[in-house]
């Protein structure tokens, strides 16, 4: 069987949307990370802030607002090292001691040569269904 998928590695970093001196992120800050992101990778999804929290070795209890920003690349150690890199620097910028990020292996999948097309059309119930028949 052909394989249509290319071993990539999926990167999520979670953005403290507050500094360890309680001040909130700035715009141009969240916009500077994901241009930096969208320059290197081609590409990321934002996903809605939620609440975060974690402990000290004193047992003190943490919270914070983190925005989860994901984006794809190559296998390999060039693009680790960029996402280490980054998650670095995004520390630094937002008086973070650390930036928790994860790197997964996934498959980017490819639409097989020679199927149809599928686009998606907005259903009466509003969700979304699929249609083969349009084009």
């Amino acid at each position: 069987m052909e394989s249509h998928g290319v071993p990539t590695t999926l990167y999520t970093l979670f953005l403290p949307l507050n500094t360890n001196g309680d001040r909130r992120m700035q715009r141009e800050q969240l916009h500077w990370v994901q241009s930096e992101i969208l320059r290197y990778a081609g590409g990321l999804t934002r996903y809605p802030s939620s609440n975060g929290a974690w402990g000290d070795r004193a047992a003190r209890a943490y919270r914070d607002l983190v925005s989860p920003i994901q984006s794809a690349a190559p296998l390999g150690p060039e693009a680790e090292a960029w996402f280490v890199s980054l998650a670095a620097k995004v520390a630094l910028e937002l008086e973070q001691q650390q930036i928790l990020s994860l790197a997964q292996p996934v498959w980017l999948l490819q639409t097989p040569p020679h199927t149809e097309p599928v686009v998606l059309v907005e259903a009466p119930h509003e969700s979304y269904a699929v249609d083969r028949a349009r084009t």
